[in-house]
């Protein structure tokens, strides 16, 4: 075998494993690819993603896997990261004292500015100042 497959497998291995420790009761559901996917977004969201990575490791074509996702979803595979990483930096502002720029790097994003820049779009107001909101 390959080291390249070799390594494919292990992770894929691990992150079954690590699934079905984490969520005993959901294991059986994840025999549908979008379920699948959905995991592996969700396991990776601060990754710098590609949904061509997602789609080789599920065996798929990018567009097909776009295709039922949205389909499944209602939301494109990136949409859905984006919401997971704007939900997951709502939380940390209002529940750790963590610096902006420490929440911005552990969620994957370039730099504080461009992290700043989504969230006030899609919050409607920028991180501290959320963060002031939550904690008053």
């Amino acid at each position: 075998m390959k080291p390249r497959i070799n390594v494919i497998l292990h992770r894929n291995f691990l992150q079954k494993m690590m699934f079905s420790q984490l969520f005993p009761a959901a294991k059986p559901q994840m025999n549908s690819l979008t379920e699948r996917a959905r995991f592996l977004l969700d396991l990776k969201y601060a990754e710098k993603l590609q949904i061509q990575e997602i789609a080789r490791e599920l065996g798929i074509h990018p567009n097909y896997l776009s295709q039922i996702f949205h389909d499944a979803y209602s939301i494109s595979p990136k949409q859905y990261v984006m919401q997971l990483k704007l939900s997951k930096a709502a939380q940390m502002l209002s529940s750790t004292a963590l610096p902006v720029s420490a929440i911005a790097a552990s969620l994957g994003f370039e730099d504080q500015l461009s992290f700043s820049r989504y969230f006030r779009r899609h919050m409607g107001c920028a991180p501290t100042a959320y963060r002031k909101q939550q904690s008053g």
